[in-house]
């Protein structure tokens, strides 16, 4: 971006308004994202039109950002950060309200699907809780009140309840569920190795979760109402990240073992896991397309750097997005699942800039040549 465009972007502060109907196809130009900047010495959190116009500083509070989310229908951001503050940022430039403050250190807010709460765990091991937070109050109430740790929760998907870990004796790990309302907990596992990263399906009905209970590592499914777990993937490893499909029908997961990182996948009931990277470097950041048909991840094939590719997870294959060129960091698709977003090198010794790019890699466009973090597509609400 020429030096005389970006000093006109910078000193924008008008946000775009784009009236549309729900999940319409969108140009570029009206489609929008936040992130996390650094201009000299200072980091912020930013909104941009994605064609590069329009950018608004959101906070104007200078902080070592770590965390950024949008609310469900896109007018609210939850932010953390370095100091375990967390901060709930108004989209239309009205600035931000605390949710903690110094006597509560909280990290990895999560919205309920409705917007209205955010869960975060609070506190740090072995005396972790697990708060809910009004949006619109910042209204605090501690969802766990016991001397365990907890930590890692997750809605359900009509948001009456969460599901989180709680350490037990022995550091033992286990999952449970509770009522969003009442606080009435149910221990879904029990066994005496950890289970881990609770991931609940679309349809509410059930959860994904990591367990050592097989040596290294696998992961397992279990009824959101108790059962006997299921497990989905054949191959032992440390699985860092879980996730479904937009239809339930898959989940995909990151399996670390020795030097090899890999993205597996499998049918929700156990059969068809495959290696869907299917290479010997190490991959990251896996991630489901809105219509739950492809996934995008990172790989590091290519003499070590960031290459995005575009995995078929029916057809077991999968295509470079980013070509000889360019280094790129984890992909973050558009709602509508027509473009992709990440943060990119796009020549030995440049340095990193925000770009976008169609979900089959062409019209390639940089954004902001701006150190950036954790780029976010503003979420197009129903």
């Amino acid at each position: 971006m020429p030096p005389t465009r970006l000093l006109a972007v910078l000193l924008a502060v008008t946000l775009v308004q784009c009236g549309r109907d729900a999940f319409a196809p969108l140009a570029i130009e009206e489609r929008q994202l936040a992130f996390i900047g650094t201009l000299g010495n200072l980091t912020d959190v930013y909104l941009i039109n994605a064609d590069g116009t329009q950018l608004v500083n959101l906070t104007n509070a200078s902080e070592q950002y770590t965390d950024l989310s949008w609310s469900p229908d896109g007018s609210q951001l939850a932010v953390a950060t370095e100091e375990r503050q967390i901060y709930i940022v108004d989209a239309g430039g009205a600035g931000r309200m605390a949710v903690t403050g110094p006597a509560l250190a909280g990290y990895s807010p999560v919205w309920s699907p409705d917007g209205t709460r955010l869960a975060f765990e609070e506190g740090f091991w072995p005396d972790g809780d697990i708060f809910l937070a009004d949006a619109g109050t910042a209204r605090l109430n501690s969802l766990s009140n016991t001397s365990r740790d907890e930590y890692a929760p997750a809605w359900s998907p009509d948001g009456s309840r969460v599901a989180f870990v709680r350490t037990l004796f022995n550091s033992n790990e286990e999952i449970f569920v509770t009522h969003a309302d009442t606080g009435d907990a149910l221990q879904l596992t029990d066994h005496p190795a950890s289970d881990l990263r609770p991931v609940w399906s679309p349809d509410g009905l059930r959860l994904a979760f990591v367990s050592f209970r097989d040596g290294m590592g696998s992961v397992y499914t279990v009824a959101a109402d108790s059962g006997a777990p299921t497990r989905l993937m054949s191959v032992d490893a440390k699985y860092t990240y879980v996730s479904w499909s937009t239809d339930g029908s898959r989940v995909v997961a990151l399996a670390e073992a020795l030097e090899d990182r890999e993205v597996r996948v499998a049918h929700a009931d156990g059969s068809g896991d495959m290696n869907l990277s299917d290479d010997p470097a190490r991959e990251d950041c896996p991630v489901w397309s809105p219509a739950g048909a492809e996934v995008a991840f990172l790989s590091h094939r290519n003499d070590g750097y960031g290459v995005i590719y575009l995995a078929d997870p029916v057809a077991g294959s999968s295509a470079d997005l980013t070509g000889p060129t360019a280094v790129d960091r984890c992909p973050e698709w558009s709602p509508d699942g027509e473009w992709l977003t990440t943060t990119s090198y796009l020549a030995p010794d440049a340095p990193s800039v925000l770009t976008v790019m169609r979900r089959d890699g062409s019209d390639r466009e940089v954004v902001i040549d701006l150190l950036v973090q954790q780029p976010r597509w503003r979420p197009q609400p129903d």
